[in-house]
């Protein structure tokens, strides 16, 4: 019982804010008239009853215009069900694709959000959020209307069959102990006891095809995103020859697919072949308990074919749950993970967060105060350490690989959540990462140019005039192509776009971690040449190995990191490294 309560905490946590959102009245129209639709098939169902029954009872008397009267009624009844359920299906699946693009904007937005997505890879046990959204609220949604519309119909019709059944079926007495026992209505009770049993039984055998549902959802994702990873690897994976790796990680990951489904396909057959035995035993076991009537000449051929109809009808409503067991298995795995993945989003860091954004420098310095960063398992990796950085000077990080330096800047972008001290960040500054490798999002040239900004319509030119700077002219024809630019593009191309993101969002604070890594030195003068020039006003902190960086820089600053201590940030500047760029005086007040 507390499973079956948890349980409904979850879907009301996963449904509630869909039907209390903007479009709830509208939603709630949209399901008032399915479930009229469903139940207006229940009335129809009633109906093609009676003239089923009224059919055969012409039959037996030889009434050849009463038997083809109610032929007409019948086809009339099967024509009217057909627009009916046509029309439910259609309105059905109106309202899934709308609760499904609501649902996936709400949990696309919360991911985003605050940068949970971030967060997450931390924890670790959230696994294919990619495949949660996707397929995870789809088959929630569908299997949430197919299974609550499902009960209601079960519900009508049992409350419709139920009382025609008890009608009926008569009375049964039965004789025990001497006496006389009279069952009204015994064709209903039997009907209950029948689907009663076959329900335990179904539950037994189909109860672990809910964690084999879950397992194979996740198997189903690993196994995708291994392909995905493949493609988007593939030159790496052809340059190392590592086919024969890869191929091994991927079928490894079906291989667990592959044995998880068959425990599947195994469990789903024993519940489909008692699930056949149950469903194909219920007409003639119908038919065997109401023929006594029938051959004691109490009832007429009709009135027995409407008796075991309408008890196949209630058997039917009874056994919803028989019937509908290989989807609630589906639906409450796809419940578990969507509950699972709200939970995570929810969630804080796992270690204390060091909210660099709380707090906002007057001087327009970005200031450190006793920032020490440590790895995810607690292993120290910084120790802390004051320092501030002044606007309008060019600072170069430099230490040995793995030093710390990069997650120092996650730590100023307030991704890196082990992390201690405090942070002041100059208010209304504009800042930009550029890392190693540039993120280029999938679309158009102009959506990567302008990346994160929006793209600038109505400044062509300028974009034009960014790409040609930084050695890129011939891209200024290709700004309206779509492509996947990350595959598009060199490395060095690559970084190269990204300072042109630099002269097009003019940055107040620019963090530029290896961004010339793949440009040679000659070009890498010249990319920081334009910067310097271009925005006089902008703040340069870069990481770099090259000696060649120190030129463009005024103050340098050190990892000095020993074997079995945390690294130790050093200021090793007392007159500036290169050549200072002029600041206009009304931007140094």
């Amino acid at each position: 019982m507390t499973g079956l309560r948890q349980l409904m905490r979850d879907v009301w946590g996963l449904t509630r804010s869909y039907w209390s959102s903007d479009e709830r009245w509208s939603a709630r129209l949209l399901l008032a008239v399915i479930i009229g639709l469903n139940l207006g098939l229940v009335g129809v169902n009633l109906l093609q009853n009676r003239a089923t029954g009224t059919l055969f009872t012409a039959l037996q008397q030889h009434d050849a215009s009463g038997f083809y009267r109610a032929f007409v009624t019948v086809a009339l009844l099967i024509l009217l069900y057909l627009v009916v359920a046509v029309l439910r299906v259609y309105l059905d699946q109106t309202l899934q694709l709308r609760w499904r693009r609501w649902l996936t904007d709400d949990y696309v937005t919360r991911w985003l959000a605050d940068r949970a997505f971030y967060r997450m890879r931390f924890s670790g046990q959230i696994d294919n959020p990619d495949q949660r959204i996707s397929e995870d609220i789809r088959l929630f949604i569908e299997r949430s209307m197919a299974l609550g519309v499902g009960f209601l119909s079960a519900l009508a019709t049992l409350a419709s069959f139920a009382a025609l059944l008890w009608y009926l079926s008569g009375s049964l007495t039965l004789v025990i102990g001497g006496r006389a026992i009279t069952v009204p209505g015994y064709l209903f009770w039997v009907a209950v006891l029948y689907s009663g049993l076959g329900s335990v039984i179904a539950h037994l055998i189909g109860r672990p095809l809910i964690r084999l549902s879950n397992r194979q959802q996740a198997a189903e994702a690993d196994f995708r995103f291994a392909l995905v990873r493949l493609r988007e690897e593939a030159e790496g994976i052809a340059l190392y020859g590592g086919e024969a790796q890869e191929r091994s990680i991927a079928l490894g990951r079906f291989g667990r697919l592959y044995d998880n489904f068959k425990r599947i396909i195994l469990r789903s057959n024993q519940f489909l072949m008692f699930q056949l035995l149950f469903s194909q035993g219920t007409s003639t076991f119908a038919l065997v308990i109401a023929s006594p009537r029938y051959f004691a000449g109490a009832i007429q051929l009709g009135v027995l074919t409407q008796t075991a109809n309408a008890f196949e009808r209630v058997n039917e409503a009874l056994s919803w749950f028989i019937g509908s067991y290989t989807a609630f298995a589906e639906w409450r795995a796809t419940v578990d993970r969507l509950t699972e993945f709200g939970a995570a989003i929810r969630q804080g860091p796992t270690a204390p967060a060091l909210g660099a954004h709380s707090e906002t420098s007057a001087h327009g310095t970005i200031d450190l105060h006793d920032v020490g960063v440590a790895l995810p398992d607690g292993a120290p990796l910084l120790a802390p350490v004051t320092l501030s950085f002044k606007p309008f000077e060019a600072v170069l990080l430099k230490g040995p690989s793995g030093s710390g330096k990069s997650t120092l800047f996650r730590v100023l972008a307030g991704l890196w959540p082990f992390a201690t001290g405090r942070i002041r960040l100059p208010a209304g500054a504009t800042t930009l990462f550029l890392p190693q490798r540039p993120y280029m999002p999938i679309g158009n040239l102009r959506l990567a140019l302008w990346f994160p900004a929006a793209a600038a319509l109505d400044r062509e030119t300028e974009a034009r005039a960014a790409l040609a700077a930084v050695g890129l002219p011939r891209l200024g024809d290709r700004l309206d192509e779509d492509a996947h630019w990350a595959q598009m593009l060199s490395l060095g191309e690559q970084q190269r776009l990204a300072f042109a993101r630099i002269l097009l969002i003019k940055p107040d604070w620019v963090f530029l971690d290896e961004a010339t890594s793949a440009i040679d030195e000659a070009e890498e003068a010249m990319l920081y040449r334009i910067v310097a020039k271009a925005l006089p006003a902008t703040t340069v902190i870069s990481i770099g190995h090259r000696g060649s960086l120190e030129a463009h820089h005024d103050r340098l600053i050190t990892v000095d990191r020993g074997i079995g201590r945390p690294g130790a940030l050093v200021d090793r500047t007392e007159e500036p490294l290169g050549v200072y760029r002029p600041v206009p005086r009304k931007l140094r007040r």
